[in-house]
């Protein structure tokens, strides 16, 4: 690896959230690609996906932002090493499903390999359908629509928060659930891969 500084005048702002998928994405990609017709020891296996993630957060370095507070680059760095061990959510691993052209079973098992996430987690919470060779599902798939509506808000997730609002932004009688960063991050990562503006719409005021 070779480094040099980058001035952070010239870094892209960009939240933990967002960079977390990007690096999860980058790191199965790459594991996937330097095992491709040859056999690599764990550690190397880490050097690679390390390398890429790296790329990755370079252009964003010193703009990285959580709740308000740009993380220095030994926090972005201890988060890096956590997501390169697995640990990611449902949200991260859908997300980048979202992004991928025709998902299937095997993608979701790649995705969730080495990480804390089971397939069946995201069953349960019907965002994937493996009964049909990963159907992914949206906000208006009717299984997910009733999972949402079905949950107390305590019990929401940022995704589930964001499909909630979706599915009940046209009821005039309902209240927008509040808009956390976590949630707005959600919504935003939607708009960015969908180019649907309508994730984002029922927060807006």
């Amino acid at each position: 690896m070779v480094a040099r500084p980058t001035p952070e005048s010239e870094s892209e702002p960009i939240s933990w959230a967002t960079l977390r998928r990007r690096l999860h994405a980058t790191a199965s990609d790459a594991r996937a690609a330097a095992t491709a017709g040859q056999t690599l020891s764990e550690g190397d296996l880490a050097v690679v996906a390390l390398g890429r993630c790296l790329r990755v957060y370079a252009p964003h370095h010193g703009a990285v932002h959580r709740d308000g507070s740009v993380l220095d680059t030994e926090t972005v760095m201890m988060e890096l090493f956590d997501t390169l061990d697995g640990d990611v959510s449902v949200t991260d691993i859908y997300l980048t499903l979202l992004a991928t052209d025709d998902p299937t079973a095997a993608d979701v098992r790649r995705l969730c390999r080495g990480t804390v996430v089971d397939p069946s987690e995201l069953e349960a919470c019907e965002l994937v359908d493996l009964s049909d060779e990963t159907v992914l599902a949206d906000w208006d798939t009717p299984a997910r629509r009733d999972y949402v509506t079905s949950l107390p808000a305590a019990d929401r997730t940022p995704l589930d928060t964001v499909h909630f609002a979706r599915v009940r932004h046209d009821d005039p009688d309902h209240q927008t659930p509040a808009a956390t960063g976590d949630v707005l991050d959600v919504a935003a990562e939607l708009v960015a891969v969908t180019g649907d503006e309508g994730y984002e719409r029922p927060f807006r005021r």
